[in-house]
């Protein structure tokens, strides 16, 4: 007896069970032909060409160009794909932020698709539909207008198209938004980078400037020692030496004097402050210490300074140093502001809040500050100047400095009148 093998049954094809709300935008699930889909669309009736397109659109939308490069191509591509409607995004960028249409009409239309209304962007159409955006972007519509009332019925094949176009819209935006996101983030990590090599360099030459001065002192101290001398031998001798000479021998004295106060305040100045060296200190001395720092820079530039002190002002609690720090880097500033022909500064005081706080206004006759970098000036390693001329440090120690003593620093600027920064300090009790 011939005992036949019995062959396995064939298992038979299943649909995808993949919803088509949670198909990719880059990728499309076609079940069998005469299968329904979860919104009731036959898609045996949406032609193949369209299903095509769409597909390749999704999948190559410019998301490295931004969100509206995004919502101009899906629109211009639905566009081809549905030659015969109206296809448009009421794109919103982001909460509260501006909406942008995007359109594209049949030739025969445009006189009829006028307005902006994001329930009817195309009201010279009898029928319009719209597809809400979903995810990242709310408030962002995807609409398709035409003359055919199948536009009616959501099963429609165009409808079916729009939605998925919806769909694929919203995943891309949302791709579009991390894109740029990481981008900035590597932007700022690149920056952080280029300000740690720039501040290593600094201290650097911080080091080298330390001892430098350390070499200078001894000369200086020789200087000032024999010039006083001379000038005794001098002015004993009375008539018998000539006046004239007795004159330079005065003005190299306090020449030298006055390099070697200077070499002293700046090892002062760059001498790391101890928490406990809060005192009590003068505000215009400090003020004026940091003009003496400034001297060449304020003579390079031609400017002019104006002191407006408030004689009732008091003392402030805080580090004289660190202080002077701060009105040498916005004096600085100042100064490169200014026109080559020379400006002015003003600084003037005044008390506030009932003589609690003390004001300090630093204001240039410069070029001052482009509104698109008001955001980010006191951002560390943030510059806009040219040749080496900074740092990007400058306002952000200013800043820090000035909150750590409990105060507040803020700017502001006007094209033609320049830039004006002021800085509130509470007084001392």
């Amino acid at each position: 007896m011939t005992v036949r093998r019995r062959e396995p049954a064939r298992r038979r094809r299943t649909e995808s069970s993949i919803p088509p709300e949670r198909i990719s935008h880059t990728s499309i699930v076609m079940p069998e032909d005469g299968a329904k889909s979860s919104r009731g669309t036959t898609l045996s009736e949406v032609p193949a060409a369209w299903i095509d397109r769409l597909l390749v659109v999704l999948g190559e939308l410019p998301v490295a160009a931004g969100e509206e490069a995004v919502a101009r191509a899906l629109v211009d591509e639905v566009g081809v794909i549905l030659p015969a409607h109206a296809v448009g995004v009421c794109y919103v960028a982001g909460p509260g932020g501006d909406q942008r249409v995007f359109a594209c009409v049949p030739v025969v239309g445009n006189l009829r698709a006028r307005g902006a209304d994001p329930t009817r962007v195309f009201p010279g159409f009898s029928h319009e539909r719209v597809f809400d955006v979903v995810g990242v972007t709310s408030g962002t519509t995807l609409h398709i207008a035409g003359d055919d009332a199948s536009l009616d019925d959501p099963r429609s094949p165009a409808s079916h198209i729009a939605r998925r176009a919806a769909e694929g819209l919203s995943r891309a935006l949302e791709h579009a938004r991390a894109y740029a996101a990481a981008d900035e983030a590597k932007g700022a990590l690149r920056d952080m980078a280029d300000g740690v090599i720039q501040t290593e360099k600094l201290a650097s030459f911080g080091e080298l400037a330390a001892g430098l001065v350390h070499e200078l002192n001894n000369p200086l101290t020789s200087i000032v020692a024999y010039s006083d001398l001379l000038l005794k031998h001098a002015v004993a001798r009375g008539e018998a030496f000539d006046a004239a000479d007795t004159e330079r021998i005065r003005r190299i004295g306090e020449s030298a004097q006055r390099i070697l106060r200077f070499t002293r305040d700046v090892v002062a100045y760059v001498r790391p402050a101890a928490d406990d060296a809060v005192d009590v200190v003068d505000i215009h001395h400090v003020i004026d210490r940091a003009f003496a720092f400034c001297e060449h820079v304020v003579d390079e530039s031609h400017a002019t300074v104006e002191r407006r002190f408030d004689a009732h002002v008091s003392n402030v609690p805080g580090v004289a140093e660190r202080l002077t720090q701060v009105f040498v880097n916005v004096v600085t500033n100042a100064c490169h502001a200014l026109p080559a022909a020379g400006g002015q500064i003003v600084v003037e005081t005044s008390l506030v809040d009932d003589g609690r706080r003390v004001r300090i206004i630093v204001a240039d006759t410069g070029s001052g500050i482009a509104a698109e970098n008001m955001p980010r000036i006191f951002a560390p390693f943030f510059t806009t100047k040219t040749g080496g001329r900074g740092t990007g440090l400058g306002l952000a120690i200013v800043r820090s400095i000035v909150e750590g003593h409990g105060g507040t620093v803020v700017a502001a600027s006007h094209p033609s009148r320049g830039a004006r920064f002021v800085i509130e300090l509470p007084i001392h009790g």
